[in-house]
């Protein structure tokens, strides 16, 4: 039986630079920023699982 995890990404938006980034997360380690809000959910999707791996 697989153990289901659920964690938060909190993002946020600077309009000043024009940025999407990882304002809070449950995933340590996880800092990542793109000029697009696809962009950076692909950049979350990629590097997550490696991070929670590590580190929960």
């Amino acid at each position: 039986m697989s153990k289901q995890l659920n964690l938060s990404v909190n993002i946020s938006y600077d309009e000043k630079v024009s940025v999407w980034y990882v304002l809070s997360s449950d995933i340590p380690g996880l800092h990542a920023e793109a000029e697009s809000l696809d962009e950076l959910v692909t950049v979350i999707a990629d590097v997550a699982p490696d991070l929670i791996a590590a580190n929960l």
